[in-house]
Formats: structure tokens, C-alpha cells, sequence
């Protein structure tokens, strides 16, 4: 994740997430793996830790956004800038 993005670009970011199962299971049904997500936001922000990007930017107040996910950047495969 060398690429610099700056605040307002519109990514698409895929990465792993863990899965959680509940309910009595054997031992060969326990293991659900990592699951590959795909989320579509704007870029806000990123340090070595995490990349965070916002479902929504206020156009009136460009400080202000909405429906912000951070994703560790351990677990990004690819990010794809869009047009």
C-alpha cells in the first residue's frame, strides 16, 4: 500500500475479515477461514496501522463525513482507485 491517495478519492478496498460461527459444531466444521471483503468508500485517511475511508463526505462541511470503516492494513489485498 505505497500508493498515496488523498482525502475524497474514491476507492474500492478488498481485504480479509475474520468469521465467528456460534452453535455446537464437530472440529472439521469449526474452521470458517478468512472471508474476502469488498468495500466501496472515499479515502480519509491512512497510518501504519490502518486505512480508513467514509461511505459519505458532507458537501457543505468537508471536515464532516459519515459511515467511516477502518480496516487494518495488515489485512488489504488490493486497493483500486475509481474513477
Amino acid at each position: 500500500m505505497t500508493r498515496k491517495y488523498r482525502r475524497g478519492d474514491p476507492l474500492e478496498v478488498r481485504w480479509n475479515d475474520h468469521c465467528g460461527q456460534s452453535g455446537w459444531r464437530s472440529d472439521a466444521e469449526a474452521d470458517c477461514g478468512l472471508l474476502e471483503i469488498r468495500s466501496v468508500g472515499f479515502f480519509l485517511k491512512r497510518d501504519r496501522r490502518t486505512l480508513t475511508i467514509a461511505q459519505s463526505l458532507d458537501d457543505l462541511t468537508p471536515s464532516k463525513t459519515n459511515d467511516r470503516l477502518s480496516i487494518g492494513v495488515g489485512q488489504v489485498r488490493r486497493i483500486k482507485r475509481l474513477r
